[in-house]
């Protein structure tokens, strides 16, 4: 069982963040996602990066391309205002300027060492012009 948490460094050679939502809620208690100075970094790492399924929404009058990606990175936690902060489906990725919500976090084998995020392509995204 020991090499399903074996990761190859080599594997790793894509920068991901992790951020938190950290915005100043509005008057109905709510805080708009897709501005992104409402989101703090918490967390830098090398990360494998797998592209798992694609495709496209059509929202009128747009068309939207939808991405879900599998980014497996070594266990940590991430760092705000100097407390440790375990990665959840609250927080998103961000690879190569694209922005993902986070739907699930597998720490495998609940060893802390290898940690998995299946996340999928953040609807806040400039949306492809049709």
């Amino acid at each position: 069982m020991a090499d399903s948490i074996v990761l190859n460094a080599g594997e790793l050679r894509w920068v991901i963040q992790i951020q938190m939502l950290t915005g100043t809620a509005d008057a109905f208690n709510q805080v708009d996602k897709s501005n992104d100075a409402n989101w703090t970094t918490i967390l830098t790492c090398w990360a494998k990066a797998e592209h798992l399924t694609g495709g496209e929404t059509f929202a009128s009058p747009r068309v939207l391309a939808q991405s879900t990606e599998k980014f497996t990175t070594r266990w940590q936690l991430g760092t705000y205002q100097n407390q440790s902060i375990r990665i959840s489906i609250l927080h998103r990725a961000v690879f190569n300027g694209r922005r993902f919500d986070i739907n699930d976090v597998n720490n495998v084998e609940e060893r802390n060492a290898v940690m998995v995020l299946l996340c999928k392509e953040s609807d806040a995204q400039s949306p492809i012009q049709s």
